[in-house]
């Protein structure tokens, strides 16, 4: 089966409302289906504010007032209610938990791809590239690909302490720290699954790992500067 087929979007839609913590993985732009985007779009507004997915009731209420703010005609607001029934009807039961499952996942690791490698290019055509920042330009590129793609599944809280191979991390299962040179000590970047302790000397720039800025106050004025990493370490030699 063509796992990136628009005909199945309704399925992995369903599949991922009954598995709310897929959406913390997908975006709206996933879904070719305008309705579905906007679907998808109002489920994570809704569950930020509520802490639960609206039903479908609520979703019809929401699409048809907007709509009809809009001046939609009654025809309008009947292919609205028709459409959002076809959505909401699929019955999830009717497919085999391991087929639902497998094919869903799949379809948000290759929207991740697709969306991370459209935004790579339109990052590197929207920048002016010169010979001062073009390691800046790959390593963003290289961010954009690599923190995009470093998806997990398991949502559970943490491991088996006493199953060793729970523990085992892949060194393919990596994603970049930020720093090129650290991330080729580590091999790769941090592993995923691992709890990060960065130990330092009192004053050695713990606070800046991972941050392209850091804030200054101002003692005597209590005012806070923003300023580079560059700057700051011309300052503190």
């Amino acid at each position: 089966m063509q796992v990136t087929s628009t005909s199945n979007e309704r399925i992995y839609y369903s599949y991922i409302r009954e598995n709310a913590d897929l959406y913390d993985l997908v975006q709206a732009s996933f879904f070719e289906n305008p309705l579905l985007k906007k679907c998808v779009d109002f489920d994570k507004r809704f569950r930020k504010k509520y802490y639960q997915l609206p039903t479908y009731h609520q979703t019809e209420d929401f699409f048809v007032s907007k709509a009809e703010k809009t001046g939609a005609s009654k025809e309008d607001l009947n292919e609205i209610s028709e459409t959002l029934e076809v959505i909401f009807s699929i019955q999830t039961d009717q497919y085999e938990e391991e087929w639902l499952s497998d094919n869903t996942k799949a379809w948000i690791v290759f929207k991740n791809m697709d969306t991370s490698i459209m935004d790579a290019i339109e990052f590197v055509q929207t920048s002016e590239v010169t010979t001062e920042n073009v390691k800046q330009i790959v390593d963003k590129v290289k961010d954009i690909i690599l923190t995009r793609n470093n998806l997990a599944f398991d949502f559970e809280e943490g491991l088996d302490f006493f199953e060793p191979k729970s523990h085992y991390q892949s060194k393919d299962d990596t994603f970049t720290c930020g720093y090129p040179f650290i991330d080729a000590c580590l091999g790769g970047g941090y592993q995923t699954g691992n709890l990060i302790v960065i130990l330092g000397a009192s004053k050695s720039g713990k606070c800046c790992v991972g941050q392209e800025t850091i804030n200054i106050r101002n003692k005597k004025t209590g005012k806070i500067k923003s300023i580079s990493l560059e700057d700051f370490y011309k300052l503190t030699k």
